[in-house]
């Protein structure tokens, strides 16, 4: 489990259960504790994470040897981290 702040918002990230597979649940809390949004994203094995100014994040994979980027609100955007025939060019994205 990993932990930001921003803005005073509390952004946790949960690898979730090996037992049942990778998958990575991001969920904001307000400084008082109250769960403002959660999502989840099934087969990605997160290293760590960002989130920068715009509010969007970015989790590394150490997995699928690429990193994610999901809007403030939960919204998955895009992957890369592969080239156009699907070879990895990352080997293991984290930090």
């Amino acid at each position: 489990m990993r932990i930001r702040i921003k803005d005073g918002n509390v952004l946790v990230m949960d690898a979730g259960n090996p037992w049942v597979g990778p998958q990575v649940t991001l969920q904001v809390f307000s400084p008082d504790g109250e769960l403002l949004s959660r999502w989840t994203k099934e087969s990605i094995s997160p290293r760590t994470f960002i989130w920068d100014e715009t509010g969007a994040i970015f989790v590394t994979d150490a997995m699928n040897r690429s990193v994610h980027e999901f809007g403030p609100d939960g919204s998955y955007r895009r992957t890369w981290g592969r080239d156009e025939l699907g070879s990895p060019y990352l080997d293991d994205p984290n930090g």
